[in-house]
Formats: structure tokens, sequence, C-alpha cells
């Protein structure tokens, strides 16, 4: 089966978007655990898919995050690096490069050594392989191989089914009441997004219709439900363990205040966490939908391009995301203006100049 293009939006993204609202590995992993392991198995699209959505919003500060992807034909391998050319610069891959700071790791496996080699101490799987009896068959082979508690999901024709071994996840809030009817998971990522969207454009904006016009625009859309599905993962990075958004934004409100007497050290320590791994969700969104950081034929940092376009958005014929200045590894400690990037003189003078001009 053809793999995928980066950012296409389609049936399969959204099948993704919503498994992982309603599913969050993170419920399968010990607090204290630092490590979160998921094994993907199949060459189709869609877990090309679920790998990029894992990538972007499985983002934590004390835990690192590893897929391990069993593949049946090389050129699945291949062709997912091929069109994700700055995706090693951020995730260590095999043993091909060892990113000093990575984000994640991703390791490739034979397909047919899947249960044999992963299946006893696996707690997370997803297969989607193109043949729909073969994906239930390996669900099912996961759930009596494994010691531990265990989610199986698995490909059918038009739907990611889910097949639990001991413990169940039930996220509290993926439905909701409101007006008298259930409210989807589905409508309430899509609610969320919009609002993040909302807040993307400003208290200022009061054209609510031409507003929902540009959150339809698949970049604007695809970035806000992205955002979305990473906020319980920042959450739990800084001790707000809870699926209820109501009692966690509570939790969070407590938390900053708890740090305000310490003359704000911590709380400026505990937003510039939440602010890393905003950052690295974003770096993930943009590489694994293609793009690379800005730089000239030389591969060197260059911003004068920005100047004629007005934008700091590099794109090519087709509107598609190439390029962006901000496309950087960032620590809480090097924040994009200062430290190894203050070198970057030149991006002062961007700032200035194109201030106004376009959206990050």
């Amino acid at each position: 089966m053809p793999m995928e293009k980066p950012e296409e939006q389609s049936k399969e993204v959204r099948l993704v978007q919503k498994f992982l609202y309603c599913h969050p590995f993170y419920h399968w992993f010990e607090e204290n655990s630092e490590n979160m392991q998921l094994l993907v198995i199949g060459d189709s699209g869609i877990t090309a898919r679920f790998v990029d959505l894992s990538l972007q919003t499985g983002q934590m500060l004390e835990k690192s995050l590893e897929i391990i992807w069993c593949i049946g034909d090389e050129r699945t391998r291949k062709e997912y690096l091929e069109a994700r050319p700055a995706l090693k610069e951020f995730v260590s891959v095999d043993t091909d490069n060892a990113a000093a700071e990575a984000y994640a790791k991703i390791r490739f496996e034979d397909i047919d050594r899947a249960v044999e080699a992963f299946g006893e101490h696996c707690r997370y799987v997803f297969a989607a392989t193109s043949d729909c009896g073969t994906n239930k068959e390996l669900a099912e082979l996961f759930k009596q191989a494994g010691r531990e508690d265990c989610l199986a999901a698995y490909l059918t024709d038009d739907e990611i089914e889910v097949s639990f071994s001991g413990k169940e996840d039930a996220p509290e809030f993926t439905e909701r009441q409101s007006a008298n009817r259930r409210i989807s998971s589905m409508e309430e990522l899509e609610r969320m997004a919009f609002n993040t969207h909302r807040v993307w454009e400003g208290e200022g904006n009061l054209d609510l219709n031409g507003m929902r016009l540009r959150y339809d625009i698949p970049y604007n859309r695809y970035s806000s439900i992205s955002f979305v599905l990473s906020i319980p993962y920042k959450l739990r990075s800084v001790g707000v363990c809870t699926d209820n958004p109501f009692t966690a934004a509570e939790e969070l409100e407590r938390i900053l205040r708890a740090a305000v007497p310490d003359k704000g050290s911590k709380e400026a320590g505990i937003l510039s966490g939440l602010a890393v791994l905003e950052h690295r969700r974003w770096v993930m969104e943009k590489v694994t939908g293609g793009a690379q950081r800005l730089v000239d034929k030389n591969g060197k940092p260059e911003y004068v391009s920005c100047l004629a376009r007005r934008s700091v958005k590099k794109k090519d014929d087709d509107g598609k995301l190439i390029m962006h200045p901000c496309i950087v590894g960032s620590t809480g400690d090097t924040p994009l203006i200062t430290g190894k990037f203050a070198d970057h003189a030149a991006w002062d003078d961007v700032k200035y100049l194109t201030s106004g001009l376009d959206e990050l």
C-alpha cells in the first residue's frame, strides 16, 4: 500500500486523531516509568500517520518515547524518512544517528518478529497492515502473549477497533453532556481545536464566520488538533494527572499559585517546561509534515528571503510548508533568542522587519 503524503488530510488521519484522543498511551505506563514504548505494525499509510501524531503529542519532560515499527517492506522505512528529511535531526532512528537531545526514538524491525520479540512486555499496540483479518489476529496474539495489561488496536475496513488484556482505559471525558445531548469525542476534540485556533488569531478578531473558514484550512486545523491532543501529556509532565479537563485546569492553577511565593522562579520553571514541550510538539508537527529549518543551498541559516515573500514560512508551489526558521532544538535553558541561537544576528532584523506580516 502506498505511503500517505505528509500533512495530507484524509479519513485515515481523522481516525488516528480520534483514536489517540480516546485512548492516550500515557494511560498504559506507570507514572514513575521513564520510557513509553509503542509497537506499530504494518506498511500502510495509516501507520505513518499514527507514528507522526504519536511523535507530536507524546512529548513529556521526564519520559522518553520509543516507537518500534515492524514492517514487511524495507521501502516503508525509506519512503517515510525521505518524505521527512529533517526527522533525524530530532529523532533517533535505528542506529543511523544519535541525536544529542532526541525528542524520541524510532526503531524499524521485521514484521515477522513482532509477536515473538516484543509481545511479552508490550503495553500499547497498533496493527494496521493491508489485511484487516491479519490486524485482528495480531491484536489477539499480543493480548495472549502479554504478561501485563495491554491495549491492542487494529485497523478494520473503516474503523480502528480496540481490544484489551487486563485493565481497560475509559477516559472520563471522552463524551460530555451539553444542551440535553451527548457530545461525541470527535465533536469535543473539534470544539477544543477551534478554541485553540481562536486563541492563536487573537481576542481582537470578532469575525467568527471568517475565523471558522480559516480554521478549516488543513494547515490550521491539523495543527490545532495536534495541540489539543498534546495537552494531557504536557499537564502530566507538571503533575496534573486527571482526564477531567475542568479539574485539570483547577489543579494547574493551584500548582502555579503555589509556586509564586518562591519569587516566581518555580512558576517560571513550570511555564518554561510547558513552553519547551509545545515547541517540541510544533517542531515534530512541521518535521513530520516534511518541513526543514530555513537554510540556503549550502545549509546555512538564511533569513533575507523572508523579506521578499513577506513571511517567515517558505512554501512550495502547492502551498505546502517546506522551511521555517524555528525548526530548531531548544530547552528551557536555550530559548530561541538566547544561547546558541544568539549567533544568528540576522534573526533580530527579520523579526523586526516581518513583524505583523505573518504568524509563526
